[in-house]
């Protein structure tokens, strides 16, 4: 996928099948526009200092964005390339 700097290490579809979001160890979360075959760059989020391991989309309806897990064990909800919530 053009956009990662380093390697891919998790992927997860939304749950309409239209996007989806990419991690790598490059720190980088990306949401694809599956049908369009693009990045969207609206919903691109890069942290050089993480390194993530795992993403998955929110499914709540009063939520959107997607939660990825890093390494380090800490969790990040991202919504609009900004990080909301560490836990």
């Amino acid at each position: 996928m053009q956009g990662h700097a380093s390697a891919i290490s998790h992927m997860a579809w939304s749950p309409d099948d239209a996007r989806l979001a990419s991690v790598g160890a490059g720190g980088a979360c990306y949401q694809w526009d599956v049908p369009a075959g693009v990045k969207i760059a609206r919903e691109e989020f890069v942290d050089k200092q993480k390194n993530y391991s795992c993403v998955q989309f929110c499914n709540n309806s009063s939520t959107s964005g997607v939660v990825v897990r890093s390494l380090d064990g800490k969790i990040q909800h991202i919504q609009a390339c900004l990080p909301l919530l560490m836990l």
